[in-house]
C-alpha cells in the first residue's frame, strides 16, 4: 500500500489497539494589532536584510573563486603524483624481471654442476662399482628356491588390488613355484611357502667393506661433495 493503514480494534467501548490518522496541528490564531503589525514587519525587514547579506558573501565567494588562478605548484602536483606511479610500477616490474632471471641463473648453474658431477673423472665408474656390490648383495641374500601357495585377502578391493599390482613385479620370476590366490571378499592371509638358500655373513662383510673402502666409492663421494658446495 502506498499509504498508510488506519485501524482500531474494540471490544465493546474498549479499545485494544489502534492506529489512527495523526491530527493535523491547530495553527494558532493571532489578533493583529497595530504593535503586533509592527513586530512584524520589522523581524520581516531583518530576515529580508539577513538574507541579503548572505547572499552577498557567497556571490562574493564565487567571484574570488572564479578569480583565483592555480599556482604553479598546484598544476605541477598531479603530474608528480603521475611520475611517481611510473616509477613504481617501474621498479615493480624492474624487480619482477630480476627474480626471474634469478631463477633462471639458478636453473643454470644447477645445470652445470650436473653436467660437471657427470663428467668428473670416477663418477661413472663409482656408481657403476656400487651398483655392481648391491647385486652381490641381493643375490647372497634372495633364497635359491621358492614353493608353496600363499592365500590372502584384505577384505577391501582397492587395497587388495594394489598388494596384487606389487606381486606383479616379481611374478614372472616365482609365478609357477609359487601359487597366490587373492581372496576379494575375506580378510585372510595364509599359505605354505617353502625357502631354500644360505646366507654367508662373510660375503656379506667382504660385500660392505669394499662398498666403504674402495677407491671408487671414495671418489665418488668426492664429487658428490664437490656437487654440493656447488650448488
Amino acid at each position: 500500500y502506498e499509504e498508510d493503514i488506519f485501524y482500531s480494534v474494540k471490544i465493546g467501548f474498549i479499545t485494544l489497539f489502534s492506529r489512527d490518522k495523526p491530527k493535523k496541528a491547530v495553527q494558532q490564531k493571532t489578533t493583529v494589532t497595530p504593535e503586533n503589525d509592527e513586530k512584524l514587519k520589522n523581524t520581516t525587514a531583518q530576515a529580508v536584510s539577513d538574507k541579503a547579506e548572505v547572499i552577498s558573501e557567497k556571490a562574493g565567494q564565487t567571484e574570488q573563486n572564479k578569480v583565483e588562478i592555480p599556482q604553479e605548484e598546484e598544476i605541477k602536483k598531479p603530474k608528480r603524483n603521475i611520475f611517481e606511479r611510473l616509477r613504481q610500477k617501474y621498479d615493480a616490474v624492474k624487480r619482477k624481471i630480476s627474480v626471474i632471471l634469478e631463477s633462471i641463473r639458478s636453473i643454470a648453474v644447477k645445470k652445470d654442476a650436473a653436467i660437471k658431477f657427470l663428467n668428473e673423472e670416477g663418477t661413472v665408474e663409482g656408481a657403476k662399482f656400487l651398483m655392481g656390490q648391491s647385486f652381490k648383495l641381493l643375490k647372497n641374500i634372495l633364497p635359491k628356491k621358492i614353493e608353496g601357495r600363499l592365500r590372502f585377502g584384505t577384505g577391501d578391493v582397492y587395497t587388495e588390488g594394489q598388494y596384487l599390482s606389487c606381486l606383479c613385479l616379481i611374478y614372472p620370476l616365482i609365478g609357477e613355484k609359487l601359487i597366490i590366490i587373492p581372496e576379494w571378499e575375506e580378510e585372510i592371509i595364509e599359505g605354505d611357502i617353502r625357502l631354500s638358500g644360505r646366507i654367508s655373513i662373510f660375503t656379506l662383510l667382504i660385500i660392505l667393506l669394499k662398498a666403504v673402502f674402495s677407491n671408487s666409492t671414495k671418489q665418488l663421494k668426492r664429487n658428490l661433495e664437490r656437487c654440493r658446495k656447488s650448488l
